[in-house]
């Protein structure tokens, strides 16, 4: 002989079992903001003596890069990581 539940009851014993077990489910800690890397630093550069400082004409093309002299080239954006930037 089989036991037989009505759906509705078999449903609330579901929902009732579900809920206890929530309890123990723990959300992961995040980070309180966004975290950014900072942008590598750059020593302070100044030109060699007898050279007219020539301001930028166009935009620095990413972070990290500083406005040099260079002797064969000119005014130009240097990058310690990636060297001199060509247009």
């Amino acid at each position: 002989m089989t036991l037989k539940i009505p759906t509705a009851c078999a449903v609330a014993a579901l929902a009732a079992a579900a809920s206890l077990l929530t309890g123990c489910v723990v959300a992961p800690a995040y980070p309180a903001g966004p975290v950014y890397a900072a942008p590598a630093q750059v020593a302070a550069y100044a030109p060699p003596p007898g050279v007219a400082y020539v301001q930028p004409y166009y935009a620095m093309p990413a972070p990290g890069y500083a406005w040099r002299y260079q002797a064969r080239y000119g005014w130009g954006w240097y990058s310690p990581r990636y060297g001199w930037y060509r247009r």
